[in-house]
């Protein structure tokens, strides 16, 4: 079995040969022993799950991992309890750093430029973290991933003591940024314990003051916005702090949920961490409204961009949940001589699609594989966005959210997730199928006290894309399955299970991955133009950022489909593919091939990265 593996996992151009294979490969998927199958690589044993067509997602073992993030009951909508919870939260993860916090500075010290800096951050914010010290917590935390991410702009982290590092100080700053708000209103976070901890306070005091860094350093640190979450840090009497400070919680969030999707292990996963992210989504979530709400109120024209459809939890209309199924007016006409292949999947077995397609960096479209013969819910269950917010702790889950396309980029935020489907997705399908006066009518008469309507409007283009959602609600899992195509190569650590879900319009700027790539689109049309790595030479690609590591990107300057021809001249002499995906289509795109995407109707896509 280990020899058909390492056919699977080289990168050298070695034909399958399917004699030796008969027995490992039916003619559809690649059937392998029940147990899993572990080889070994030069730098450290690699446990593969076994291919199996149908397996779903939330049995697989790329998942395990965040499963094991979020504990059951937290995942209940529940705010009664929230300072207990909160006080526990800062118990446990005082009690985990007390104890791995010192070893994992001791192997960050061994590493150059940044690990010195990035020891010492770590033990000060332990440090302060166990004497309650709020501001000194924060702004160490900031000192410990400021050092992480220096260290990334040179190469990878040397060893896995940069992402425990990583993990602490995330805790840090999450548990530092809740317990700041529980006293400001009056709450007091849990007392130091003196008979176990016996801290000198007035060498923390020195501690302290030692390492509040001038506003210049603190720039240099993390960037201006930690300026303006320090000062908040230490204006403790403040009733509320800014809304700066809880949009920086809301981007740590973030990074915590997906440092998390890169663990290979469960066991990794420190046990307080899942609990620190729903605590600070909620805080952020209650404190963003407010804020919206008050001024709202106070100004009610501040910001018309967010003046959409946004119905009443009560008044719902199923319709409008649903993707299009249809191509709008005016969609491209994909030419016969440049469209991508298009192969059902029944007839394309795994070592075909190695050979064929995989070895010779040749895209292709998979048809028929995304059925629930496979482990995949039906395309109509894909179309009904209304299961993205089935109850209200979904809703209130954050997620990062880009607005505007390439080329017209306005900023990017993280909102809710209800936010997101109902101000922006919902006027999406909404002006793709142009309702009748007579609908609109039916759907305004309803009897709505809080004077809220749908309103056919202009879509403002939004894009929640490259998203660890799967990871952040487990159960959505359960709805597809880890395709045979990825050849057994999904892990946690090389690869990704992204979520790329936007208006129509949105536009993902041509650009390449060092990944092998399947394209998995459930709802929606997109266009897809594809470049062969040897057309680069034509593509005006923009300077790789961190191109010292393993997961680099590289972008293009042409806006693909309104190129300047006068800026950039030789874009006119490169060759492309292109396609269509509809609901259920697959395309598989090699390591390295440039793609341009634009969505034409609303969209739901599905990624699979691997190496």
């Amino acid at each position: 079995m280990s020899d058909v593996w390492a056919l699977f996992d080289s990168d050298e151009p070695v034909e399958l040969n399917s004699a030796k294979l008969c027995k490992h490969f039916s003619s559809s998927a690649l059937r392998l022993d029940e147990d899993v199958v572990v080889a070994s690589s030069t730098s450290r044993e690699r446990v593969y799950a076994r291919l199996d067509a149908g397996k779903i997602a939330s049995e697989h073992p790329f998942f395990a991992p965040t499963r094991a993030l979020w504990p059951a009951h937290e995942l209940v909508d529940d705010s009664s309890n929230m300072n207990m919870r909160v006080r526990a939260f800062v118990e446990s993860l005082t009690v985990d750093a007390s104890e791995r916090a010192g070893i994992i500075a001791e192997r960050l010290r061994g590493c150059q430029p940044e690990g010195q800096v990035a020891a010492e951050a770590l033990i000060r914010a332990q440090t302060a973290c166990g004497a309650r010290d709020w501001p000194l917590t924060l702004l160490s935390a900031v000192h410990c991933m400021s050092a992480h991410s220096r260290q990334l702009d040179i190469g990878d982290w040397p060893n896995y003591s940069w992402q425990l590092s990583h993990f602490f100080a995330l805790g840090f700053y999450i548990g530092a940024r809740l317990s700041i708000n529980m006293m400001r209103n009056g709450e007091t976070v849990i007392e130091q314990n003196t008979s176990e901890n016996t801290i000198n306070k007035s060498a923390i005091d020195n501690n302290r003051r030692a390492h509040i860094p001038t506003a210049e350093a603190m720039n240099k640190a993390y960037g201006k916005c930690e300026t303006v979450c320090y000062a908040a840090a230490v204006r403790l009497s403040q009733p509320q702090g800014s809304l700066s400070d809880y949009q920086q919680l809301t981007r740590v969030v973030i990074e915590a949920l997906n440092m998390a999707t890169l663990v290979p292990d469960p066991s990794m996963v420190p046990t307080w961490l899942g609990t620190g992210i729903l605590l600070a989504e909620k805080l952020c979530v209650k404190v963003k409204s407010w804020k919206e709400t008050l001024n709202a109120a106070l100004k009610p024209n501040r910001n018309p961009e967010h003046c959409l459809v946004k119905p009443h939890k009560g008044l719902r209309h199923k319709s409008a949940y649903i993707v299009p199924n249809t191509l709008p007016h005016g969609s491209p006409q994909i030419c016969p001589t440049r469209a991508v292949n298009r192969q059902p999947s029944c007839s394309l077995s795994v070592p075909d699609f190695f050979n064929l397609f995989v070895m010779r960096d040749v895209p292709v479209v998979i048809t028929g594989q995304m059925s629930r013969a496979h482990g995949w819910a039906g395309l109509e269950q894909w179309r009904d966005l209304s299961l993205l917010v089935a109850n209200r702790a979904m809703e209130a889950r954050l997620v990062p959210v880009e607005f505007g396309g390439f080329g017209d980029r306005k900023g990017a935020d993280i909102i809710s997730l209800g936010n997101f489907v109902d101000e922006y997705l919902v006027p999406s399908n909404t002006e793709h199928i142009p309702f009748s006066g007579a609908a609109w009518n039916t759907l305004n008469s309803r009897d709505n006290a809080h004077g809220q309507h749908f309103q056919p409007c202009c879509t403002h283009v939004a894009y929640m894309s490259q998203h660890a959602l799967f990871h952040q609600f487990p159960d959505l899992q359960k709805m597809f399955s880890i395709p045979s195509y990825t050849l057994g190569r999904l892990r946690p650590d090389t690869g990704a299970v992204n979520v790329w879900i936007g208006t129509k319009n949105t536009i993902t700027a041509l650009h390449r991955d060092p990944y092998m790539n399947i394209l998995a689109q459930t709802a929606g049309y997109k266009y897809v133009r594809l470049y062969s790595a040897d057309q680069t030479k034509f593509l005006y690609a923009e300077p790789a950022l961190r191109d010292g590591n393993g997961n680099t990107f590289e972008r293009s300057l042409v806006a693909v489909e309104a190129p300047d021809f006068e800026l950039f001249p030789l874009f006119a002499h490169a060759k492309f593919a292109e396609t269509l995906l509809g609901p259920g289509d697959m395309l598989f795109i090699p390591k390295g091939t440039w793609h341009h995407v634009r969505s034409l109707t609303t969209s739901f896509s599905i990624n699979f990265w691997w190496k």
